[in-house]
């Protein structure tokens, strides 16, 4: 009776073990995954900030050629229906193409890995420059970039998708 107590007791703890190296296997893939996701949004978003500090410094730059001025938006008058905004166009999708590495499908911009399989894509890609009033010293020209990053995260045969808004926001307001 004891030889099998003891023959019963072994069984499990192989179980046991066996089930203690496949946990183990799985928190360390899951850790993995989560390390590869925060670094992945941390590199977009930085991407992203280069991208609207770029876009409001093309406008400060088009728009007067010397920092006396105390406004950095531009307005024309046309045809006599008074002020509109003119604001210079500012190709982030191909600044984040160049900076990211990454390929641009149907208005989508998709990282691969070497094997080809999808690492994140990135849609939804706006950039918005809000001018500030005409003649305004205490409002700055604001460029606001937004996007929404998706990423497949892959624990054995589950598959869960997240997906994060990014949003930056650059602003030039130049006090003397």
């Amino acid at each position: 009776m004891k030889r099998h107590l003891q023959n019963n007791q072994g069984g499990a703890s192989l179980f046991l073990g066996l089930f203690g190296v496949i946990f183990a296997l799985a928190l360390i893939s899951a850790l993995f995954q989560n390390y590869s996701a925060i670094m992945s949004v941390k590199t977009v978003h930085s991407a992203m900030e280069k991208a609207a500090l770029t876009a409001v410094t093309r406008q400060t730059e088009q728009t007067y050629q010397s920092k006396r001025e105390s406004y950095h938006g531009a307005y024309s008058n046309s045809d006599g229906a008074g002020w509109h905004a003119l604001m210079a166009d500012s190709d982030v999708v191909a600044q984040l193409k160049e900076m990211l590495s990454v390929h641009y499908q149907s208005g989508q911009l998709i990282k691969y890995d070497k094997k080809g399989d999808l690492i994140y894509l990135l849609e939804n890609i706006s950039l918005v420059m809000q001018n500030p009033d005409f003649q305004s010293q205490d409002a700055p020209l604001q460029a606001v970039l937004s996007l929404d990053f998706n990423m497949p995260l892959k624990l054995g045969s589950i598959e869960h998708p997240i997906q994060v808004h990014l949003k930056v926001t650059a602003e030039n307001k130049t006090k003397y």
